[in-house]
């Protein structure tokens, strides 16, 4: 089995589950790994549902650290002693006093009970990482790799699952890395069909790296005996004369350069969040690249009418905020939609809502369609 990648998921063996992170060493900077029992809401319900260094056994021994030595640190989660209010196990590494990013490592991999999973690590920035979840789904353990990162290293990171973390305040001055400046606290805008959003503000920095998600549920009272509605992300990219120069879909998981990288495929929509994620490193796209066209397809077929809670969301992959949300409201008896497209212009960036219908199982069959909406 290739080793899952950022948003991609896979089922887990019954029976406890043994971890194993191989992060590696950063010359002058420590590496903290921790674990963190998480409630519906994404948060722990106080600092005794997280597990690291300084508290290496929690809920009665339902996760427990068991040594970090050599750039490698292990985990035992015991599913039959996880409480009943846990919703999932989350992974997380931070730079101690943010000394370095992470991007000063190649990748970090992990290993839960022989399943693998790998997050790139080049160009990051951040100082605190969320590297992957173990959830329960219909009585099945599953591990999902996520590699959301955060700038503000252990605090920022602690601050986003509710953990309080207590500052030290030193005797003498001490030189502090520069603070970042606030981020402004507005909602993602979530686009109606047709509309243009700048991604470029001035005076904020520039973005570099982004992911697009996608998500949705089949309905409830859907029955097929052929199996689950499977929805496909993918993405066409176009010249400035609406010459496709390539796609990056399920089948096709990296564009040419490795720029646009598809985290692989859900065939059933099964879970929270994002379904499936394909990330751009806008920073190594080709100028000869001027739209980044977002499709979505049913691949067996089934309409839209049978599909819930479709959307398609960006996602600066930097800071984790998200930046607009697109939510497929025009359901009807279709089997393709060109959601969104990704432009460069002058050096900027725009995001365009299409939401336009069509036919088609595969990227391939819609791609005619998406180029006349350019």
């Amino acid at each position: 089995m290739n080793a899952l990648t950022p948003g991609a998921n896979a089922r887990l063996a019954t029976g406890d589950q043994t971890v194993l992170i191989r992060h590696g060493a950063i010359p002058g900077a420590e590496i903290d790994v921790s674990a963190f029992l998480v409630t519906g809401s994404g948060k722990v319900r106080s600092d005794a549902d997280m597990c690291f260094y300084g508290q290496p056994s929690v809920a009665s021994g339902a996760l427990t650290l068991q040594g970090s030595a050599n750039g490698e640190t292990r985990f035992l989660v015991a599913p039959g002693r996880v409480p009943a209010w846990v919703e999932k196990v989350i992974l997380t590494a931070t730079i101690h006093e943010n000394r370095a990013p992470f991007g000063r490592l190649p990748e970090i991999s992990l290993d839960v009970s022989g399943v693998r999973g790998r997050i790139p690590c080049a160009g990051m920035t951040e100082t605190a990482l969320i590297l992957a979840e173990l959830y329960q789904r219909n009585g099945v353990w599953k591990l999902r790799v996520v590699g959301q990162g955060f700038n503000g290293g252990l605090a920022a990171l602690a601050t986003h699952l509710g953990v309080e973390i207590a500052e030290h305040t030193p005797s003498t001055p001490v030189s502090e890395p520069p603070k970042a400046e606030p981020k402004p606290q507005a909602r993602p805008i979530s686009l109606r069909k047709g509309q243009t959003l700048s991604l470029e503000k001035p005076g904020a920095p520039r973005l570099t790296r982004v992911f697009m998600g996608l998500g949705w549920d089949p309905v409830d009272d859907y029955d097929d005996e052929e199996g689950s509605i499977d929805l496909d992300a993918s993405v066409i990219v176009f010249d400035r004369n609406g010459q496709e120069l390539e796609s990056v879909s399920f089948y096709n998981l990296a564009s040419d350069d490795g720029s646009i990288q598809h985290a692989g495929d859900n065939l059933t929509g099964d879970g929270e969040g994002d379904d499936e994620i394909i990330h751009v490193d806008l920073g190594r796209i080709s100028p000869e690249a001027a739209h980044l066209v977002f499709t979505v397809t049913s691949f067996q077929g089934q309409t839209f009418d049978e599909v819930d809670n479709a959307f398609a969301r960006l996602v600066d992959a930097v800071t984790g905020a998200e930046l607009c949300r697109y939510t497929l409201t025009d359901q009807g008896p279709h089997t393709g939609v060109i959601m969104v497209c990704l432009s460069q212009k002058g050096g900027g960036w725009t995001f365009r809502a299409l939401g336009s219908a069509c036919d088609g199982y595969t990227v391939d069959e819609i791609s005619d369609f998406a180029r006349h909406l350019l």
